[in-house]
């Protein structure tokens, strides 16, 4: 999908990447793993006292025709996972810590208080892994000079130099925890990344188990 008028593709509204990615997820065998990689604009806002949203805020994506894509939305594609499949979720968006709901904070300050069951019954497996670039109370960092090297956002281009210079071969945790290192060396704003997954997930290799 293109953020465009082209012919050939829907634009991405909340509601075609929502009904898109239940179609993959819904064609998911043991074994498989999805990626799914957002960049562009995020936002929050506070949920009611009776929610039971565990960072207190509903984290959305800002799509096409200005629809929002939510984090309880993204809980609900990944209740629909195979059984031993996983949804690997990136998003480069501001405001984006918490962002899977219900997903166990690694590494991270966002996450509040612990999440009810959206729906009845325990889950009873993990839910997807979530790598954000930022915390929920949080904005992200862009390069705007396109003379330098470092051009473009400060979380792709870390998470890029990081999966380059370890041939791929790193957990989820250490691909975080470096990505912050970069963070503390080169951004000029805090912004810290945020791991969400089981702690079993968050030592798996990235893309690879």
């Amino acid at each position: 999908m293109f953020d465009a008028d082209y012919y050939f593709t829907e634009k991405p509204t909340a509601e075609n990447v929502f009904n898109r990615l239940v179609e993959l997820v819904l064609k998911t065998l043991y074994g498989d793993t999805l990626l799914f990689y957002f960049t562009g604009h995020g936002d929050r806002r506070s949920a009611s006292k009776n929610s039971n949203n565990n960072s207190n805020y509903f984290e959305y994506l800002l799509l096409a025709e200005d629809t929002i894509f939510t984090d309880v939305m993204m809980r609900q594609i990944t209740e629909q996972m195979c059984w031993g499949s996983c949804l690997v979720i990136l998003t480069d968006s501001c405001h984006s810590g918490g962002f899977l709901e219900g997903a166990d904070e690694q590494i991270g300050c966002s996450i509040k208080k612990p999440t009810l069951p959206l729906f009845k019954g325990p889950l009873m497996r993990d839910l997807g892994i979530h790598i954000s670039a930022c915390q929920s109370h949080e904005i992200t960092t862009f390069v705007s000079d396109k003379s330098r090297r470092d051009y473009g956002s400060t979380f792709t281009n870390a998470l890029l130099k990081v999966l380059s210079e370890s041939r791929g071969q790193v957990t989820y945790r250490e691909l975080v925890d470096r990505i912050n290192e970069e963070f503390a060396s080169q951004s000029k704003w805090p912004q810290t990344c945020g791991l969400y997954c089981s702690a079993e997930q968050s030592n798996k290799l990235f893309l690879k188990e």
